[in-house]
């Protein structure tokens, strides 16, 4: 019987490693993308046409929405990080 226990913790344990690593590659690229964005907005003339009319609007969202994700995706990382060290 402990074995099949232990066996089930190893198991765990490598989907919760699995899980942080696929968490942290999202991350790595979230954060590239907003370094990008952050260089391209720099830029005075890319900068002014973040905010004509035509694009403000889904530009202002796109970035709300990549922000909500962001924070989602590292509320998963942390939950996941606490199931692991609680077991």
């Amino acid at each position: 019987m402990s074995f099949g226990l232990s066996r089930e913790r190893a198991d765990k344990e490598s989907f919760y490693e699995g899980q942080g690593k696929t968490a942290g590659g999202f991350m790595h690229m979230a954060l590239t993308t907003l370094a990008l964005l952050n260089k391209l907005s720099a830029h005075p003339v890319i900068k002014q046409s973040f905010l004509q009319p035509p694009l403000v609007g889904s530009a202002a969202y796109n970035c709300l929405h990549f922000l909500e994700l962001l924070v989602r995706l590292h509320a998963h990382a942390s939950s996941y990080r606490d199931q692991w060290c609680q077991n």
